[in-house]
């Protein structure tokens, strides 16, 4: 494989391997999620993702609905961030130095706060999982009270603490035990949850704005304002998992201002990748930020070796502009509605 006077050319081996997805995948990583791929139809091999689309070896052509579970916002192979990202691995800048204050990590948050305008303080890690554990830690660690609320049928990822907040059985089955001090409550059910509340010993309230964990499920108009009333009532910290929902993908940046709810904490991932490189974010306070990295010996006691490196950083930075550019959410908001009306018929009739 000679490419450019090069060893290993990735886009030959690629095309030569190509293929044999599902015989690798079946011996060395994962044989049910083959078996299940292959049972339903979706053991196709793609050759090529541009945009909305994806392309087979056959050459057919498929429109993507699943876009990745939220992570191709923008799409496949955005030549935008394509470019920024070329430019970035060319220009050899300094890159996970470690004993050092990154440039990239602040130019992001910068941007983030022009979008999140009543929240000021980032931690950058690398997927959705890793920003729910730690915003859990943060707001145990601030308000000194172990007990978290979560929503049943809710879903904030795989890892311990996040699974520990995920109230679907099919994600925790098997698991167990779970972190202790956690319960559900049911979603879009205030009453239910100020019951919890006063107690007096919660931590923290964590609910995505539209449930996804079992079906697309939107909370009643008064819902999430009542949940913030609660949660300020008695000083728990809310906060909002906009893994799904977050970056334009219901047609403004974050889900939450439809309701015109400002959580204290809001966790980000997926979209803020461009569909490139792996990237999350815990946006909170300035207090709280405080509160958990409270001394200098403090000053790295929540840390990841990764969160905030460059391709990560870029991803994100272009990400937001091409929102801007491609005016995305407004366009998202012209094809929800065009869809949703669309999808009247069906649900009368079905």
């Amino acid at each position: 494989m000679q490419r450019s006077g090069s060893e290993f050319d990735v886009l030959n081996l690629f095309q030569q391997r190509l293929g044999e997805n599902s015989k690798l995948h079946a011996k060395y990583i994962n044989p049910g999620w083959v078996k299940s791929m292959q049972l339903i139809g979706y053991d196709r091999v793609y050759t090529r993702a541009e945009g909305c689309h994806l392309w087979d070896e056959n050459g057919r052509r498929y429109l993507d609905c699943i876009s990745s579970f939220c992570v191709s916002n923008i799409g496949h192979n955005h030549p935008f961030v394509r470019q920024a990202i070329i430019d970035t691995l060319g220009g050899s800048l300094p890159n996970l130095i470690q004993l050092d204050i990154p440039l990239l990590p602040g130019v992001l948050a910068e941007e983030l706060v022009k979008r999140i305008p009543w929240l000021d303080m980032f931690f950058f890690a690398n997927s959705g999982s890793e920003a729910v554990e730690a915003a859990l830690k943060f707001a145990r660690c601030v308000t000194k009270r172990p007990r978290i609320l979560y929503a049943d049928h809710s879903y904030h990822g795989v890892t311990y603490g996040a699974l520990s907040v995920t109230g679907h059985p099919m994600w925790r089955d098997g698991f167990g035990p779970l972190l202790p001090e956690t319960k559900a409550v049911p979603f879009d059910n205030a009453d239910a949850l100020e019951r919890d509340l006063a107690t007096g010993d919660v931590a923290a309230v964590i609910l995505e704005p539209i449930r996804v964990g079992a079906g697309i499920i939107l909370p009643s108009d008064d819902y999430l304002p009542r949940v913030q009333e609660l949660c300020r009532k008695h000083k728990a910290i809310l906060i909002f998992d906009e893994i799904h929902t977050g970056i334009g993908r219901t047609g403004t940046f974050l889900a939450t201002e439809h309701w015109g709810v400002e959580p204290d904490i809001v966790c980000l991932s997926k979209g803020l990748s461009a569909a490139m490189v792996p990237v999350s974010a815990v946006v909170t306070r300035k207090e709280i930020m405080r509160g958990v990295f409270s001394r200098l010996d403090r000053s790295e006691v929540h840390a990841t070796t990764f969160g905030g490196n460059n391709l990560a950083m870029v991803s994100g930075l272009a990400a937001l502009a091409v929102l801007d550019r491609e005016n995305l959410l407004e366009r998202c908001r012209e094809m929800g509605t065009y869809l949703l009306q669309s999808l009247q018929p069906l649900t009368k009739k079905y």
